[in-house]
């Protein structure tokens, strides 16, 4: 197969065309190091390493750029590099390279999460426990990051009772408000209906608790 067209994309990447059809798009480091050039040939194998070659490092130049923006799990950054590079198996090495160089680590992600969704914005355990599998956080994961805290559902109902729904308990329709809002952050029925049973029998209830 004969290379009978090499042309610079708006990107800096190289559109390789063979017997005058479009073969595929190298990264310019992979153009560099391969050194064809118009009037080489290729073999069909010689062509797809090229491409998957260019593919590994478009993935992981991809993976680098995302990862400068935020953090990502393993999952979720698979996932992304599939999308782009429609490639499964380059998206898994990059990933792979992601992990060796310590950029991403679901371990510590979890972790930081968690407590954002517990103090930020005040979700209940099994809130946190759905977030983190949102974000593609594995169930065994999941289960030892939230164990490893030390969380009293009803003190955290109580604080949040305290700052934010406190004006809203004077009448009926206020409670009912606190309740779905409460519920909506993934607290049990039980655990909400007493902290305001002990709120409305002492104000001061859980700050005088050890």
């Amino acid at each position: 197969m004969e290379i009978t067209d090499i042309r610079m994309t708006k990107r800096g990447r190289f559109s390789i065309y063979v017997e005058g059809e479009f073969a595929c798009v190298l990264h310019p480091d992979t153009y560099a190091v391969s050194g064809v050039a118009v009037g080489d040939t290729l073999t069909p194998h010689q062509l797809e390493r090229l491409k998957g070659e260019s593919t590994g490092r478009l993935a992981r130049e991809k993976a680098l750029a995302l990862l400068s923006q935020r953090a990502y799990t393993a999952r979720k950054l698979y996932g992304k590099l599939v999308e782009y590079t429609e490639d499964e198996e380059a998206a898994a090495a990059a990933v792979a390279r992601m992990k060796e160089l310590g950029l991403v680590n679901d371990t510590d992600y979890a972790r930081r999460f968690a407590a954002d969704c517990l103090n930020l914005r005040h979700y209940s355990i099994p809130r946190t426990a759905q977030a983190l599998g949102e974000k593609g956080i594995d169930r065994e994961l999941i289960r030892e990051t939230l164990e490893s805290l030390e969380y009293d559902p009803q003190t955290a109902i109580a604080g949040l009772v305290l700052r934010k729904y406190a004006r809203y308990l004077e009448d009926e329709k206020g409670v009912r408000k606190t309740i779905s809002a409460l519920q909506r952050l993934g607290y049990r029925y039980g655990d909400i209906h007493a902290v305001l049973e002990n709120l409305a029998e002492d104000p001061a209830y859980y700050e005088n608790r050890d």
